[in-house]
């Protein structure tokens, strides 16, 4: 079963006003490939899109063969005449949409391949759809108003076999092939000229018939080339509307313009285009949008993602930022054995004062998923629908793919993939990516590694850094590099507590009183002005020249004195 795109009025709900086959193709990513019999991820469809028609799958994959009868195109003067031979057995059958019939009849196994066929052995109306086809079923709707209905239902009605006479008609039906090259290319249009199956034949000659009217053919010239190329398909179209499609197509072409098309800033201004929803405030992390978490090895990125997973999944403040709502969490991490996200899983919920955290999944770390290779694209969805998360943690970005993080082009790939797949989910990621050491004329600035894509394809990109201190505290800069939804955000100072938790600290956490003195000591005990002192500050906690100048005035009276110019230590380190 798959579900297929439904009528909006007169039109397919897929939104395009020359859909080649409305209300009657697939919805998910990879089309047909994508049918299942899994009840979890059929019910996570249907959820989602709960006005979308049915399909199933015909062939040998569902046991099913399906003799379709379509009165528009003479199938019921057709039926009359094939009924000469014999009458068609009680099995499940259903009303379609357009006012035809679907006998439904069990697939014959075995090795045996039924081939979907148009014109059964000359019957005109009358399909046969075998291997790699597929009917909509009860209860989808036409895109011309009517239903499809079961006449006698698949409930308490066996599926029988064809009898002799159809058996025979089915057998020795000759679908004549003219031979195409054999192009071995991964290029989408040689693809597409091999031949394609029902559901995308129509849609695929009009692309064929743009592309070549595009490079100066004649309408008889692509007609003859297209019914060369429509022998390749499963089953073929009619030539009627192989004709229709390459005249359709080619008035569309002279009615292109032949400039760039524009649109005026007055009708954007005036559109209503709505805001994606907040899940951090203040544009920091929205719904269907990338996160980045960035930093060095050993700064503590997994425990904060893990921390952020909690306070996500139970609708926490994230320090000093609202989080609108509790959401649903899918926890991707590779490098963490159970035992260690275990540990810090529980020290976190004590920390935070949770007691349950029923919103966070856990994927086996067994898994294995290529996010640039498309053949796992859908597997990824699936592990996503199936789960209803709201936000997916992929820790970290490079144990699930296996392009160059330099290359800008594929790097650039692995991640619109990432995008693809929140089209299809409405997920929102937020993916752990190491980075490199500061550099040391980038001090307290964290050095960004691969490729700039990266950056780019980023809604939202934190860096957390390391922090010093002449105290036994752990003290990290979570800095905002990026928030293209919202305004910039200065960096937060955060310490981690005993459970993993991280809390806003105050600067003289950074810079105790008895650090800036213990520091003037190391220049000589004396300075003059607060330059010097500053720069030792500044090299010592990698900090701003404003931070060390705060932090001396601090200490000012406390730890150290201002006698003149100068400055001098009031306390015995």
């Amino acid at each position: 079963m798959v579900p297929i795109y439904w009528p909006e009025g007169d039109k397919c709900s897929c939104g395009k006003d020359n859909c080649q086959s409305p209300a009657k193709h697939p919805i998910t990513i990879h089309g047909l490939k994508d049918a299942t019999t899994d009840k979890n991820i059929i019910k996570a469809w249907w959820n989602k899109w709960p006005k979308a028609n049915v399909a199933i799958l015909t062939g040998k994959v569902s046991g099913i063969m399906v003799v379709d009868i379509d009165p528009r195109n003479g199938g019921d003067v057709s039926l009359k005449k094939l009924e000469r031979l014999g009458n068609f057995p009680i099995t499940p059958t259903a009303f379609t949409g357009g006012g035809g019939l679907h006998y439904i009849l069990e697939h014959p196994g075995n090795g045996v391949r039924i081939g979907n066929k148009s014109k059964m052995a000359g019957y005109e109306g009358i399909d046969i759809k075998g291997d790699g086809g597929y009917i909509l079923a009860a209860p989808s709707k036409h895109i011309s108003g009517g239903q499809y209905t079961w006449k006698y239902p698949h409930i308490g009605t066996k599926i029988v076999s064809p009898p002799p006479w159809l058996k025979k008609l089915i057998e020795t039906e000759v679908v004549h092939r003219t031979s195409l090259p054999n192009l071995r290319t991964n290029n989408p249009w040689a693809a597409m000229w091999r031949g394609v199956q029902d559901g995308v034949r129509n849609e695929t000659a009009a692309k064929l018939a743009g592309r070549l009217l595009g490079r100066g053919l004649q309408e008889e010239e692509v007609t003859e080339i297209l019914s060369i190329w429509d022998t390749q398909n499963s089953p073929p179209l009619s030539d009627q509307i192989i004709r229709s499609t390459v005249l359709s197509i080619s008035r569309k072409e002279q009615q292109k313009p032949t400039t760039i098309g524009v649109m005026p800033a007055e009708y954007l201004l005036s559109s209503t285009i709505e805001r994606p929803p907040e899940i951090i405030a203040k544009g920091v992390f929205m719904e269907a949008s990338g996160l980045i978490l960035t930093g060095e090895s050993g700064v503590g990125k997994s425990l904060l993602s893990l921390e952020i997973a909690v306070k996500l999944s139970k609708g926490l403040p994230l320090w000093g930022y609202d989080v609108d709502k509790p959401r649903k969490i899918l926890f991707v991490q590779k490098e963490n054995p159970d035992y260690t996200v275990q540990i810090r899983l529980r020290r976190i919920m004590r920390g935070l004062s949770v007691n349950h955290v029923p919103n966070i999944q856990l994927v086996d770390r067994k898994f294995r998923a290529d996010i640039g290779n498309s053949r796992d694209l859908q597997k990824i969805t699936d592990l996503i629908t199936k789960s209803g998360a709201d936000i997916v943690i992929l820790d970290p970005l490079s144990s699930y793919h296996h392009a160059n993080e330099n290359d800008n082009m594929a790097m650039r790939r692995v991640l619109d993939n990432l995008t693809d797949i929140s089209a299809a989910t409405n997920c929102a990621w937020i993916i752990v990516h190491h980075e490199g050491k500061p550099s040391e004329d980038r001090q307290g600035k964290w050095r960004f590694r691969g490729a700039s894509s990266i950056r780019d394809w980023a809604d939202t990109m934190i860096g957390l850094i390391h922090k010093s201190n002449n105290e036994k505290k752990t003290l990290r800069l979570l800095n905002f590099d990026k928030v293209r939804h919202g305004p910039e955000h200065p960096s937060i100072l955060l310490e981690r507590d005993a459970n993993f938790c991280h809390h806003e600290a105050e600067e003289n956490t950074l810079i105790p009183m008895s650090l800036v003195a213990e520091l003037l000591l190391d220049i000589g005990g004396k300075c003059k002005g607060k330059a010097p002192l500053a720069k030792k500050i500044m090299e010592f906690i990698n900090c701003g020249r404003a931070t060390a100048y705060r932090a001396i005035e601090a200490a000012e009276d406390r730890t150290i004195r201002l006698s003149g110019d100068y400055y001098s230590t009031m306390v015995k380190i």
